[in-house]
């Protein structure tokens, strides 16, 4: 417009050219002027543009960071919402104590494991829930966390709030905050049932050593009260043991421990279970049930001579020792502190009185056995004197009888013969009877003595065929021996063997209708030591079930056997006897029809040679050489 404006005044003629010079002058310099204007609106519209962006940029960085903060802060309120239900539900012990002792939280376990109230623990110091004889060695751990230690094991006895004491185990460390404790946590665990578990089996097999080391209750009784005392807790104790038919009970043994004095526990040597006195051990014989007085200061009914405040016990326990439905015997414990019942210890004292009854069963079956052995031995000797006393009163008639049918069997009268025999023959089997029973009688009673010497076994056993020869009566049996060749001589009592040797040859010619009676001797080779004879017979032989039966006195190998062949059934079970006596064993092989072998075993192959027969041994090396 400015320019049409110049063109037209030019054309027009109004201005000069100077004039126009100086308008052309003014209008480059608006123009510069314009320009510029122009260049900064520019300007200034991109910094204004640029400050829009950075301000957008910075609220939208500002409503970032408020928002993630907010999600910290809810993330970190269910985090610790979710710690402490973690601690609330730990079925653990949690806690948290200030520098000072004093409880600042406790998660509901401990709550319900102590039985404390939120009220009664903002009240309550750390050394208010330890047990008193714990507090110390509690003191201890406090100063080793002041150092900055973990204490990663701990074990410690809290206190109920109705006194129960909770034997716990867990760790304790702190938190420090610039350097200084700020507070002491601590994680335990009630290892009370598992403690009370341990000291069971424990006493459990305390009491089975002790019992299997005594040979009576009275020997046992104070180390069974140590043993009781020291693994549940107890600080003293008697043990009453009452009698058969439990008209009395009698305290036996008595033990003081853990400080208590002992003089006041012993009580009364015998008292009457159904007096009028009425005390723990009356009471469990009376019911046959434990007895726990809590506090025996607050038992009106409880009269215990020396065992209240005289002699410093508050609690008594006492639990029976149960016998064919009776209290054969009463363990009374004491406590120094008032103890409330709980089912760990009477558990225990069950355990400990089952123990005892079976070890009583065991001692009292003992004490009958030896009852009876002493009532059969005086039997025994009874029957034995009797039998000693009857057979000389027999033994002497018959000798008479014996010797006058010999004397008129010189010179017989026809008639009179026979029956003069007959007198004669019976009244030797009646001689051969008592002697049996005599020499029987005798080896049971004891009074059977050895007489060992040098025995040359060859020449007894040629000896006793030729002494039996006169048993064959012309039958057509064979009696041989076979004997080794330079037979070393034995030790024995030569004329207990000869006797068993005789009835074996005896009883295998009696069996014998015909055939052959061999005596064998087998030796050792390396020594020539006799170790085993036998003496085999092919007669009718014996039943298996009657093998063992013919070792007993008076039994014979069938119920005819005594008719059909005679004699008493004294002859193996003396020789048996007589073997056992020498260290010997009498053994029988046999088959019915075939025949039978008794063996005399001297001793096993090979073994050591019994006394004498060592010299002899080296004589003969000393030969050889």
């Amino acid at each position: 417009m400015f320019l049409t404006f110049v063109v037209l005044a030019l054309s027009l003629g109004f201005f000069s050219a100077r004039r126009w010079r100086e308008l052309a002058l003014e209008t480059a310099a608006r123009e510069r002027t314009e320009e510029e204007l122009r260049r900064a609106m520019e300007l200034l519209e991109g910094k204004l543009r640029d400050g829009d962006a950075r301000a957008a940029e910075t609220a939208r960085m500002l409503n970032d960071e408020t928002a993630k903060r907010i999600e910290a802060q809810s993330a970190l309120k269910m985090t610790e919402e979710s710690f402490r239900d973690f601690l609330e539900s730990a079925s653990d012990l949690v806690q948290i104590v200030a520098p000072d002792g004093k409880i600042v939280y406790v998660n509901r376990a401990w709550k319900e494991s102590l039985g404390y109230g939120d009220d009664d623990v903002r009240n309550l110091s750390i050394f208010d829930v330890v047990a008193p004889d714990h507090r110390e060695r509690c003191e201890v751990v406090f100063k080793r966390i002041l150092r900055g230690e973990n204490v990663d094991r701990i074990e410690t006895v809290f206190v109920s709030i109705s006194g129960r004491r909770i034997i716990v185990e867990g760790s304790v460390n702190g938190r420090f905050d610039n350097g200084r404790l700020a507070s002491c946590r601590g994680i335990f665990r009630d290892v009370t049932d598992r403690r009370a578990a341990e000291r069971r089996l424990s006493l459990q097999h305390a009491t089975a050593r002790i019992l299997a080391g005594a040979s009576s209750v009275e020997e046992a009784a104070p180390r069974l009260l140590a043993a009781a005392g020291d693994k549940m807790g107890w600080d003293a104790g008697v043990f009453w043991l009452a009698d058969r038919d439990g008209a009395a009970v009698k305290a036996v043994a008595s033990w003081s421990g853990r400080g208590a004095a002992g003089d006041g526990i012993r009580g009364n040597p015998q008292v009457d279970p159904l007096g009028a006195e009425i005390d723990a051990p009356r009471r469990v014989i009376s019911c046959g049930a434990p007895c726990w007085i809590e506090d025996v200061l607050r038992e009106p009914s409880y009269r215990r001579p020396g065992a209240g405040d005289d002699a410093g016990f508050r609690s008594a326990l006492a639990f029976p020792v149960m016998l064919a439905g009776r209290a054969a015997a009463v363990v009374e414990l004491f406590s120094r502190e008032p103890r409330a019942p709980d089912v760990p210890t009477l558990g225990a004292a069950a355990s400990l009185g089952a123990q005892i009854a079976q070890f009583l069963t065991r001692v009292r079956a003992e004490e009958d056995l030896r009852a009876a052995k002493r009532v059969a031995e005086e039997a025994n000797g009874a029957k034995s004197r009797f039998l000693a006393h009857m057979s000389h009163e027999l033994r002497t008639p018959l000798n008479s009888v014996i010797g006058f049918a010999n004397i008129l069997l010189k010179n017989p009268r026809e008639q009179d013969a026979t029956y003069v025999r007959r007198i004669r023959d019976n009244g030797i089997h009646l001689l051969q009877i008592i002697n049996g029973i005599l020499d029987l009688s005798k080896i049971e009673s004891g009074r059977e003595e050895l007489d060992l010497s040098p025995v040359a076994l060859g020449e007894l056993v040629m000896d006793t065929i030729r002494q039996a020869e006169c048993q064959i009566n012309g039958r057509p049996i064979e009696l041989s021996a076979e004997i080794p060749a330079h037979l070393a001589p034995m030790t024995s009592d030569a004329m207990k063997l000869k006797r068993v040797i005789i009835n074996l040859l005896s009883n295998a010619i009696k069996f014998t209708a015909a055939g052959r009676v061999t005596v064998r001797v087998t030796a050792d080779p390396a020594t020539s030591f006799p170790v085993r004879l036998d003496v085999t017979d092919t007669g009718i032989g014996i039943p298996e079930d009657r093998r063992e039966a013919i070792f007993e006195a008076f039994r014979q190998a069938g119920p005819d056997m005594s008719r059909r062949y005679g004699g008493t059934g004294l002859g193996l079970a003396i020789s048996r006897r007589l073997c056992e006596m020498m260290g010997y064993r009498l053994t029988l092989r046999s088959e019915v029809g075939k025949g039978s072998t008794f063996s005399v075993h001297f001793r096993e192959e090979g073994a050591v040679p019994l006394a004498g027969e060592e010299s002899y041994e080296r004589e003969r090396s000393a030969c050889s050489n």
